[in-house]
């Protein structure tokens, strides 16, 4: 810096001066910075002002150039201290930043960074103490070096930092922002009425206001507006309200909208407007309470009319006047400064000689256009009608506008009328054409479906003499329509050629003209698929659609190749509806695809292609090629086709291998040694590339180890090739879940089993194979059974009884009803295989050897608990009735669990009871017997006596009987003296014999004893 006060010599020269003068003394330091910045006055906060200790300050001054030349970027600094405290106390804060360069006489309000007082929030820094919510502070800006005039390169000012700050701010704003419809004034801005009240409908009247309230803060302030002369210091008008702020209070800034008390003026002029808070003592910063605008009252009313021309042609002033409604326009502005409604713009037509010419309808043409309500500045146009007569050349044309503008004069009456004369009104070129399309606007140069309907629409000039009439005829005869644009229904036509269609253009005034155009309709045919596909056909001839659908043939081969297979074939053919010959002229048959409407999901759309087939069920295949379009393959996974022939479209793609997975195999014992396969599954198992699954089948004797293996040691597809090469047996239809196989097993033979995913080509899908396991729950042989069970049941009884109850003899009127029958056994153990079911019959005969098969049971499938009971009873009533003098049979024939059945009942079993039926009835009612008639008194008194003489008399078998007998008794008493006689000599040797056996028998035991 010294060098450089050396090199320009200038603060020698200063010291010299002041040395001479004797005021070196008084000058504090040496200037050493070019150029005179002043620092004027502080912008904010203003001296003696309030700051917010809770938000972060924001301090700046207003700098000025005195200097001629302007002045180089300058540092300058704030350092704010406690009153009373020395510069650079500990509780003394300070900031800095650089003024740019100014040039001469410039004034800059200069802004330091944002600045938050470490710990104001809790007073540490600032060392509030308890209860004390406000402090002074002296905040002085200086510039780091003085200048030529030190005296304003420093500046001091006191603050006041508060917790209790309260203060509300309206920055500069123009609540006329909010109205419509105001007329402008470069100065003044937006210019109002007198008389009007502010806002009207659907106008804001509105300012903004920011306020800073601490917590414990209560407010409510006066909002309102004052009107002053300019430059005035007395408010003429005012309004008022009173405006709470306590929802806001937090000790930061709150913005918001407030609307201002409703707003007028009576007097014309310019004025002075202050809103926002006008009486606010407790406002801390009360220099920010109101902002004040210059307002202009003004009620100047002005209509302009301007371009008075002919519509067809606005540019050219030379243009000739049409006749024909809308044939004339004309312009209005609102240049004024009020808004105008309920006026009306009017159009006055006179010949040479100032009379009103009537027009063709004999009605005045005096015409008249309402104008919309004119805010200033706002522009309108109206067309007017040039009816006229050709007889009037010379015709002068009026339009004007109200003089008087609702209650205001209009201050430039002299442009309220704009006026053309010697103006002739002449026909116009009518310029007629015909244009057709189709219902989509498409120009099909004249071909069209019975699909379409068929737009016709007649074209004519902008200076055709309006109304202009349009007629249509087909063939020259038929009337098709009236009016610029007809529609023609394609199909009510039918299939022809040459169509001919006549419009005659008949304007207001002029000739009439005439045209034609022609056009031909071919059969369409909709192709209709839904979300698939969609599309249609055109023929020469009538026609219809064939279609038809189907998945590729099962088992065909189709040898794509590049990795895609056969996806979906379907069939389009244009047929005649009677004959069914495809000879009926067909253009092109145009269909769009949508893939992924058409096939599986999980199919990628960009690996489709399309090819052609024969026919639906052969697998040679084509590529399209001519008369045929190349498919299009659009973006969004659509393909659209164009065929000039009956087509077999094959879609072929990448198809991933159905995700379905066989969970497992079960193997059901069947009878006679049958196998049953069931099996679960899981996945896309609606896949329709799913055709099904292959079984293939090991069998081998119970101690071989020939199987299939586990899938999960086993993945290689080669590996499982060689293992059903030979072992195919069956395939089952996707929806089937088990299979019955129908070769039994011997006795010592088992079987293996392994389930695979087929295609539609037959082929196994070997990555996804599953196989069965034994009875141990491993892959292995699982045997059947073919034994039917040899068991018994226990104490299988029967008891047949009479029910003697009156009851039973009403209930059918036959006593033979009324016997029943009662069975009891006790059940066996089950087999190891599982529980054994009992089927019982009842037979007539002796059941042996009876093969039961033939039989219906009385009972079936009977599962008893082993060492319990059941009975079983029956009755002269329902399907198997007792009755008397009957012998059954009843037997039980055992079912294993696998279902093999015993039927053949074995002598002697245990599992037949026989019951006989007795007629029991007269052992209960031997009271009904009759009784007989008392017999004859016998002879003697003795019925014995009786019988006899009856015998004698009457019984030649008895009289011979009788006379043997007494022959008999003659020889007994004869003969009984003599056999006495003997029967007693007979008896005394006896007893001699008796006695003398005696004898010896004891000779013989004293024998024994000695």
């Amino acid at each position: 810096m010294q060098d450089a006060v050396r090199q320009h010599g200038r603060p020698f020269a200063l010291v010299a001066m002041l040395l001479a003068t004797g005021l070196l003394a008084m000058v504090p330091t040496t200037a050493a910075a070019n150029g005179d910045l002043a620092i004027v006055e502080a912008a904010s906060p203003v001296d003696n002002g309030y700051v917010n200790v809770l938000e972060a300050s924001s301090f700046s001054v207003l700098i000025r150039n005195d200097d001629a030349q302007s002045s180089a970027p300058r540092n300058i600094g704030w350092e704010a201290c406690p009153t009373g405290a020395p510069s650079g106390h500990a509780h003394c804060y300070s900031g800095s930043g650089t003024v740019p360069g100014m040039a001469p006489n410039a004034e800059v309000e200069f802004s330091f960074d944002l600045w938050n007082p470490e710990g104001s929030e809790q007073g540490s820094s600032f060392g509030w103490a308890t209860g004390v919510v406000e402090r002074n502070y002296t905040l002085t800006y200086s510039f780091d070096d003085g200048d030529f005039d030190t005296s304003d390169d420093t500046l001091a000012i006191a603050i006041i930092y508060s917790k209790a700050f309260a203060n509300a701010e309206v920055a500069a704003q123009d609540p006329r922002d909010g109205l419509a419809g105001l007329g402008s004034d470069p100065t003044y801005g937006g210019v109002l009425n007198t008389n009007v009240t502010y806002p009207q409908s659907g106008d804001d009247w509105q300012a903004q206001i920011s306020t800073w309230l601490c917590d414990s803060c209560q407010r409510s302030v006066e909002w309102g507006w004052r009107l002053y002369e300019q430059g005035g210091s007395t408010p003429i008008a005012s309004s008022s309200t009173m405006l709470s702020l306590n929802g806001f209070a937090w000790g930061g800034a709150s913005t918001f909208t407030r609307d201002l008390p409703s707003f007028s003026h009576n007097v014309s002029g310019v004025f002075d407007l202050e809103f926002g808070l006008l009486n606010a003592s407790d406002d801390l910063v009360p220099e920010d309470n109101v902002h004040r605008i210059t307002l202009r009252f003004d009620d100047t009313s002005d209509l302009y009319l301007f371009d008075l021309v002919p519509t067809h042609n606005t540019e050219d002033p030379s243009a000739p006047w049409y006749y024909g409604t809308d044939a004339l326009q004309a312009s209005v502005e609102n240049r004024g400064n009020t808004t105008l409604s309920g006026l009306s713009m009017r159009l006055v037509v006179t010949d040479v000689f100032a009379t009103t010419v009537i027009d063709v309808n004999d009605m005045e043409a005096d015409y008249s256009c309402a104008l919309p309500t004119m805010t200033p500045g706002m522009t309108h146009t109206c067309t007017f009608d040039l009816l006229i007569d050709f007889d009037d050349d010379l015709l002068t044309l009026t339009v004007s506008v109200p003089q008087i503008l609702m209650v205001w004069p209009d201050v430039s009456p002299e442009d309220n009328v704009i006026q053309e004369v010697n103006v002739p009104i002449v026909p116009g070129p009518v310029g007629a054409s015909i244009t057709q399309r189709n219902a989509a606007g498409v120009n099909t140069n004249g071909v069209y479906t019975t699909n379409d309907i068929i737009t016709f629409v007649a074209r004519t000039a902008s200076t055709a003499a309006q109304p202009v009439n349009y007629s249509w005829y087909l063939n020259g005869l038929a009337e098709l329509g009236f009016g610029q644009t007809i529609q023609v229904d394609a199909g009510e036509l039918g299939i022809g050629e040459d169509y001919q269609v006549a419009l005659i253009v008949r304007p207001a005034v002029g000739d009439a003209v005439s045209l034609f155009t022609s056009f031909d309709v071919l059969q369409y045919v909709p192709i209709e698929g839904g979300d698939a596909f969609f599309g249609g056909a055109v023929s020469a001839q009538p026609a219809v659609l064939e279609h038809d659908v189907q998945l590729p043939v099962l088992g065909a081969k189709y040898y794509i190749g590049n990795g895609k297979q056969p996806l979906m074939i379907h069939s389009f053919g244009i047929v005649d509806p009677v004959t069914g010959s495809d000879d009926v002229g067909l253009v092109d048959m145009r269909i769009q695809f949508n893939l992924s409407a058409l096939l599986p999901s999980n199919i990628n759309a960009s690996t489709v292609e399309l090819r052609l087939l024969d026919a639906a069920d052969q697998p040679e295949w084509n590529f399209i090629t001519p008369p045929n379009d190349l498919p299009i393959h659009n973006e969004d996974g659509t393909v659209d086709v164009v065929f000039r022939e009956n087509v077999v479209i094959l879609f072929v793609g990448v198809l991933p291998k159905p995700d379905v997975a066989i969970d497992d195999i079960d193997l059901i014992r069947r009878p006679a040694g049958h196998l049953e396969v069931a099996w679960n599954v899981s996945g896309d198992v609606t896949n329709p590339y799913l055709a099904g699954w292959n079984i293939y089948r090991i069998t081998a004797p119970d101690t071989a180890s020939t199987y299939f293996p586990s899938p999960e040691a086993n993945t290689g597809l080669s590996f499982w090739e060689d293992y059903t090469e030979t072992t195919y047996v069956a395939s089952v239809p996707l929806a089937t879940t088990s299979w019955f196989d129908p070769e039994p097993l011997d006795a010592g033979f088992c079987s293996s089993y392994l389930l695979a995913p087929a295609d539609r080509s037959g082929a196994s899908d070997l990555g996804r194979v599953a196989v069965s396991h034994a009875e141990n729950g491993l892959p292995g042989l699982f045997c059947g059974d073919a034994i039917e069970p040899l068991i018994e049941v226990y104490e299988f009884r029967a008891e047949a009884w009479f029910n003697n109850d009156t009851a039973c003899y009403q209930r059918a009127g036959d006593w033979n009803r009324c016997y029943e029958v009662d069975l009891s056994w006790t059940w066996p153990d089950h087999e190891p295989e599982g529980p054994v079911s009992w089927d019982l019959y009842r037979l007539e005969s002796d059941p042996s050897g009876v093969d039961l098969a033939v039989l219906t049971p009385l009972l079936s499938g009977m599962v008893g608990e082993p060492g319990t009971t059941s009975t079983y009873h029956t009755d002269g009533f329902g399907d198997d009735p007792v009755r008397p003098y009957r012998t059954y049979y009843y037997v039980l024939a055992p079912t294993d669990a696998v279902g093999n059945p015993n039927t053949v009942v074995a002598e002697s079993s245990g599992n037949v009871v026989r019951v006989h039926i007795d007629d029991e009835w007269w052992d209960y009612n031997q009271h009904l017997i009759p009784e007989p008639p008392p017999e004859p008194e016998p002879p003697l008194g003795s019925p014995w006596v009786g019988e006899f003489l009856d015998k004698m008399a009457s019984d030649g078998l008895f009289q011979s009987a009788l006379g043997v007998s007494l022959a008999s008794l003659l020889v007994v008493l004869v003969m009984l003296p003599v056999v006495l006689n003997k029967g007693k000599r007979l008896k005394r040797v006896v007893r001699a014999r008796a006695r003398r056996q005696r004898s010896d028998n004891m000779a013989d035991e004293l024998d024994d004893f000695f």
